[in-house]
C-alpha cells in the first residue's frame, strides 16, 4: 500500500531488461538500494519491473558494467511527471489560470439586487445602507462583510424595519424586508383612560385625545386618572334637539392618547470598586491562513503560537463560480492581542462610575425621553476597597399608561 502511494506521488517508470537470467540484474538493483516492484518475466531473456523515477539514472549507471541491456523504458507516470509535463506547456497553463480567475471574478460580483416587500422610499434607504456596507450592484463581494452582520447593521440603522433577509443566488442578491406596522390609528384602539403608572409630581401634560384631569405641579399616586377617555358630545341631529329642549350633553368613550411627564423618585443602593480592570486591544494582530478541502484543513501561512490573551475572528470564503460551489474554502483566522490593565482609582472616581451607571440604567428603564434631574447621596461608606452608597434620584419620565374602559 505504501509503495502504491509513493508511486502516485513521486512517479514511477517500467523498465525492460534483456540478457541471460535478467532477474539476477533486478536482484542486483535491490542490493544497491533500488526498489523494484511488479517484477515479471515476459520472455526467457527479458524481464520487466517498476522502479521509482528518481532511481532510473542509478539503473542506467549500474547496467553499464554488466552484460545486460536496457531495451525499453515506458513513459513515466505519477503526480510529479504529470505536473512536469503540464509545466512544459506554460501557455496552456497560463490560459487556464486566467480563465479560472476571470470566471471567479465574474462569479463574485453582485450583478443584480432585488428588494421586495417595502415601499419605494424604504427601498432607496435600504440600498443606501447596503452600499455603506459594501453591497451594491457591481460590488466585489468576495471580501464583503458577513451577510448576518449586514442584516444586523441595516436593522439597527433602520428602526422602521421589522425584518430584513438577504439571500445570494448566483450573482443576484435577493433582499426581503418587512416594514413595521404603522402605529395603530386612534380609532382602532380600544376605549381607554390614561392613568399614572407610579407616584410623582406633574411637570408637563400633552393631550392628543381625551380630557386632561391633572395640572402641572399636581401630586399624583399610582393609578390616579391623568387623561379621561370619556369626552362630552353635543347632539347633532335636529330631531334630538326638538325632543330634548335642554340639549343635554352626552358622554362619548374614546381611546385617550397623550403624554404626562412627572418628577418621580427612586431610592437605591449601589457598590463600586476603587480599582478597575479593563481589557483592551494592544493593536497587534496575527493572521493564519488555511485551505479547507472537504473538512480537511490544511495550514498555508502562519504557524507560530498566538498571543496569551486574544480575541479570535474567523472568516471563511467558499470558492464559487456562478451557481456551483466547490468543496474548497479559504479560511482566515485573525488573532487580536488583548491586554488586561488594572487601574487603581480614588473614592471620587468610584462614586462617579457608580452614579453614571445608575443614570444609564434609569434612562433605559424609564424610556429614551426620560431625564435624570438630580441625585442626592443619603449615605456612603468605604468597605474592603469598595464604595457603597445609598442614593436618592429624581427622574423626569412619562408616567401615563393605558387602562381600558369597561
Amino acid at each position: 500500500m505504501k509503495y502504491q502511494q509513493a508511486n502516485v506521488i513521486v512517479g514511477y517508470v517500467t523498465i525492460h531488461i534483456k540478457g541471460k537470467h535478467p532477474e539476477h540484474f533486478l536482484k542486483q538493483c535491490a542490493t544497491n538500494n533500488i526498489t523494484v516492484m511488479n517484477v515479471r518475466k515476459i520472455a526467457q531473456d527479458i524481464c520487466m519491473g517498476t522502479i521509482y523515477l528518481h532511481d532510473l539514472k542509478n539503473v542506467k549507471r549500474l547496467i553499464q558494467d554488466t552484460t545486460y541491456e536496457l531495451i525499453k523504458i515506458d513513459s513515466p507516470k505519477g503526480l510529479f511527471p504529470t505536473a512536469k509535463k503540464l509545466w512544459s506547456n506554460k501557455v496552456m497553463i497560463v490560459t487556464i489560470c486566467l480563465c479560472i480567475i476571470f470566471l471567479f471574478g465574474l462569479a463574485n460580483i453582485a450583478w443584480k439586487m432585488e428588494i421586495s416587500g417595502v415601499s419605494e422610499e424604504t427601498e432607496l434607504n435600504i440600498r443606501e445602507k447596503l452600499e455603506k456596507e459594501g453591497l451594491y450592484e457591481g460590488a466585489w463581494t468576495f471580501n464583503t462583510l458577513d451577510i448576518d452582520l449586514i442584516q444586523q447593521h441595516v436593522l439597527h440603522e433602520m428602526p422602521e424595519l421589522m425584518y430584513i433577509g438577504i439571500r445570494k443566488k448566483g450573482t443576484t442578491y435577493h433582499i426581503d424586508a418587512i416594514e413595521k406596522q404603522q402605529e395603530k390609528r386612534i380609532e382602532d384602539l380600544p376605549n381607554r383612560h390614561l392613568v399614572a403608572s407610579k407616584n410623582g409630581e406633574i411637570e408637563s401634560i400633552f393631550v392628543k385625545k381625551g380630557v386632561g384631569k391633572v395640572a402641572v405641579n399636581d401630586i399624583v399616586e399610582k393609578g390616579d386618572l391623568l387623561v379621561s377617555g370619556e369626552i362630552e358630545k353635543e347632539a347633532e341631529e335636529e330631531e334630538d334637539k326638538d325632543k330634548n329642549e335642554d340639549d343635554k350633553e352626552q358622554l362619548q368613550k374614546v381611546a385617550a392618547e397623550g403624554e404626562v411627564y412627572a418628577n418621580t423618585w427612586y431610592e437605591m443602593d449601589v457598590t463600586s470598586p476603587l480599582t478597575q480592570s479593563e481589557s483592551q486591544f494592544s493593536g497587534a494582530a496575527y493572521k493564519r491562513h488555511f485551505i479547507d478541502i472537504m473538512d480537511f484543513v490544511l495550514p498555508v501561512w502562519g504557524f507560530k503560537q498566538p498571543y496569551a490573551n486574544y480575541v479570535k475572528e474567523e472568516k471563511s470564503h467558499a470558492l464559487k463560480i456562478f451557481n456551483y460551489t466547490f468543496p474548497i474554502k479559504l479560511k482566515t483566522k485573525i488573532y487580536y492581542e488583548m491586554t488586561n490593565n488594572i487601574q487603581p482609582g480614588t473614592k471620587e472616581e468610584a462614586k462617579d462610575r457608580a452614579i453614571n451607571h445608575i443614570e444609564s440604567n434609569l434612562k433605559r428603564k424609564a424610556g429614551k425621553n426620560s431625564e435624570v434631574l438630580y441625585y442626592k447621596v443619603l449615605h456612603e461608606r468605604l468597605d474592603n476597597g469598595k464604595v457603597k452608597m445609598n442614593l436618592y434620584v429624581s427622574v423626569l419620565e412619562d408616567i401615563a399608561q393605558p387602562k381600558e374602559i369597561h
